[in-house]
């Protein structure tokens, strides 16, 4: 077998970088920086989105990102002046099927759009192992990456957003979500 010099590292971010709790160890960060102090890139392939890998690993600990999609964010005809409302639609399948341009999502943010709304059909991560904890880990997943779009909306001066007229919807699961995003 021929020795060859590794060049990248790629790593998932959930059950293989973190903690069951979502924390970078010390012990993974200092991994981290071996390999960048090698001259190894490291990669992060993940399926949260991007905002959240730079919450979470800092910056100088990895070269790139691959990340999620993230969002679909329908604009106001003819960009009304001030403040505008939002509304975060949320698709539904169960925490395992489902994304942000499904025909129902994209509608209804049309028409709230058409309404004056900045409207945004966020994707959230999918999949759990078939138990009460798999199912309960899948909606703080989801929670957790649409509070963070959340923010990342509310921070970008460019949407003009009202923060005091901030709506979430959602179908099925993405309800539930919705729900808990308001409490």
């Amino acid at each position: 077998m021929k020795n060859t010099e590794i060049k990248m590292f790629v790593t998932d971010l959930d059950g293989t970088l973190l903690s069951r709790f979502s924390k970078l160890s010390g012990r993974a960060a200092e991994a981290l920086r071996k390999l960048k102090q090698k001259g190894i890139a490291v990669v992060i392939c993940t399926g949260r989105p991007f905002y959240s890998v730079k919450r979470i690993i800092p910056e100088e600990l990895y070269d790139y990102a691959i990340c999620m999609n993230g969002q679909d964010i329908y604009l106001p005809e003819g960009a009304p002046e001030g403040k505008r409302p939002l509304l975060l639609m949320l698709h539904g399948g169960a925490y395992l099927i489902g994304n942000k341009e499904e025909k129902g999502q994209a509608g209804w943010c049309r028409h709230f759009a058409s309404l004056g709304y900045v409207a945004v059909s966020v994707d959230y991560r999918l999949g759990f192992f078939p138990s009460r904890s798999g199912l309960a880990r899948a909606e703080t997943d989801a929670v957790s990456d649409c509070a963070e779009a959340l923010n990342c909306l509310l921070a970008r001066g460019d949407l003009r957003i009202d923060p005091d007229r901030v709506f979430v919807a959602g179908t099925s699961a993405g309800g539930a979500i919705a729900l808990t995003l308001a409490y």
